[in-house]
């Protein structure tokens, strides 16, 4: 499944290799790709972190994502209310821009990337395609239209800048299903309520 942040044709890739340093070898200092700011890897201890930019709160680490609805009209049930996944998500920068990076896990194990672009204060999106859902009445996969969005709901002080403790995530999913017994467009709608895990 492919992914793009919505109205950016700059997104940003940030693709590192980190090499573990010997035992008793303090880490070197890490920098990111030219004019990035992003979380280091994370070594277990928590480290002192720049603020990021315009007072923006990091959305940072892992996420245990709760779904707190899910509607769906002529596509397969893929949620049910209380079902639990993790996401990693972190935040990049680049100047004052700023998206976040988030790994949905899927019901398969797998995860799905997105890159989000903040689209207001403390809120970013993305839209995506594929061929993931179930038409209640066929094809067994059906193209599909993706948007989500994840928003900033709770923050606290992580290593010296803030840090989102809880999110909210809500997806809407689209698929243009074959005529049936119930022809036309099939539809879904899931939110999810997610707090950071330590």
């Amino acid at each position: 499944m492919s992914a793009a942040g919505c109205g950016d044709s700059d997104t940003v890739t940030d693709v590192r290799t980190v090499t573990a340093p010997p035992a008793q070898t303090a880490p070197p200092a890490q920098a990111g790709p030219s004019g990035a700011t992003g979380p280091a890897a994370s070594s277990g201890a928590t480290a002192s972190a720049a603020p990021l930019p315009g007072g923006r709160a990091a959305v940072e680490g892992r996420y245990l994502m709760k779904v707190r609805a899910a509607d769906f009209d002529r596509i397969n049930q893929n949620a049910t209310d209380g079902e639990e996944s993790t996401w990693p998500i972190t935040t990049v920068c680049t100047g004052s821009t700023c998206r976040l990076e988030v790994r949905r896990e899927l019901k398969s194990g797998a995860f799905e990337s997105l890159t989000l672009d903040e689209v207001k204060e403390r809120t970013y999106a993305a839209p995506s395609t594929g061929t993931t859902v179930d038409c209640t009445f066929g094809p067994d996969e059906a193209d599909t239209k993706q948007r989500l969005s994840v928003r900033v709901t709770a923050t606290k002080d992580v290593g010296g800048r803030p840090t989102a403790q809880r999110v909210d995530a809500y997806m809407t999913i689209r698929a243009k299903c074959k005529p049936g017994p119930a022809p036309g467009r099939a539809r879904a709608t899931i939110s999810w309520r997610g707090t950071r895990l330590p």
